[in-house]
């Protein structure tokens, strides 16, 4: 361990390394609920196979019950990670202003070239049926109307933020299910990190059967994820 830490550039000196005995999901959520951690790094496999998703891996399990913020990083073993591309949740949900808090202060920290706050919006929201030309029209006006508001909810959680760097900020507003319509975009997108607020309440086993919010994003993770999990949460 401390060879491996020697090779990647980090003081040992500021450096501490615990041993714990246990079975790995209870014992590494006890280490840091002691040590009161901000941040958990895990590797875990980009896809994840049919049984193994059921089972679940020690990464994924984590992720479900979070006890503080997480990140996943999917390829570990490469030597160089550029962080230029970030996209975060920009749901309309009390911890988003902390996930993109984090979001903005990653891409200071490692000189991110662009962040993109996605706000996902349920299709039901658009209440116009579409059946002609007339329809059409009105249900994109809506849709335009309904990304204003978005946009505008967004521009006040940004107001009071320090953004400090040379990121360039954007939002992209896109209508689908919350998880599955942000995995997607992060992907098409092109992204080095995805950040995503943490889980409301334990996810379960039948919640893999039913996926929703993170767990899609968990069943195939786009790129590096990572978790936000507000300290009074």
């Amino acid at each position: 361990m401390r060879s491996i830490l020697e090779r990647v550039g980090i003081d040992e000196k500021i450096t501490e390394i615990i041993w714990k005995e246990g079975k790995p999901v209870e014992t590494l959520n006890k280490a840091c609920e002691e040590a009161k951690v901000d941040l958990l790094i895990l590797g875990a496999s980009k896809n994840e196979a049919l049984f193994r998703y059921y089972i679940g891996s020690i990464a994924r399990k984590i992720s479900r019950n979070p006890v503080c913020s997480l990140l996943l990083i999917t390829e570990p073993n490469k030597k160089e990670s550029n962080l230029n591309n970030i996209v975060v949740t920009g749901i309309d949900h009390i911890k988003t202003k902390t996930s993109i808090k984090a979001a903005l202060n990653f891409s200071n920290q490692f000189k991110a070239k662009e962040v993109t706050i996605v706000e996902e919006v349920k299709p039901s929201k658009v209440k116009t049926r579409i059946d002609d030309h007339n329809s059409l029209r009105e249900a994109y006006h809506e849709k335009e109307e309904l990304e204003k508001e978005e946009n505008k909810r967004i521009q006040n959680i940004l107001m009071p933020l320090q953004m400090k760097g040379s990121a360039k900020i954007s939002m992209k507003c896109v209508f689908g299910k919350e998880g599955y319509s942000i995995g997607h975009f992060a992907e098409i997108w092109g992204a080095d990190l995805l950040v995503m607020n943490s889980p409301d309440k334990k996810l379960g086993f039948l919640d893999r059967f039913f996926p929703h919010d993170l767990e899609y994003v968990l069943s195939d993770m786009p790129c590096d994820l990572m978790i936000v999990h507000p300290k009074e949460s």
